[in-house]
């Protein structure tokens, strides 16, 4: 299963961008990657400014329950599970899954938005 979706985040955005899904039965892993096209915005904020970086979060739910979610500042950024795999195996920002059943929700808070960002949401389970 692979779900792509792509868009562009203007310059000031803020607020919340959600995809959801159904999960198809059986899935054993699942991974979440965010790829924005640049990371630093294209004009140097002015010396005075408070917002001085593009602050767009990753997070994902499963039927409501939150799954993980990161807050790093970097151009790639993936959420991934395996169902059954112990709790200090879970990838960073990640909680342990006994099941990957349900309505996957990807949500990417957005708090600022210097220059227009592109973004690729990539959505892979098998």
């Amino acid at each position: 299963m692979e779900h792509v979706f792509t868009g562009v985040l203007p310059h000031g955005y803020q607020g919340h961008v959600a995809y959801s899904t159904k999960l198809p039965e059986g899935l054993a892993c699942l991974s979440v990657t965010l790829a924005l096209d640049r990371l630093e915005p294209l004009h140097a904020p002015p010396p005075d400014a408070w917002d001085t970086k593009n602050e767009i979060h990753l997070e994902a739910f499963l039927s409501g329950a939150f799954l993980g979610g990161l807050h790093a500042q970097a151009a790639v950024r993936t959420l991934a599970w395996e169902v059954g795999a112990p709790a200090e195996a879970a990838p960073r920002g990640c909680l342990p899954v006994s099941s990957l059943c349900g309505v996957l929700t990807v949500q990417m808070p957005v708090f600022n938005v210097l220059d227009g960002v592109g973004y690729t949401l990539r959505i892979q389970g098998e």
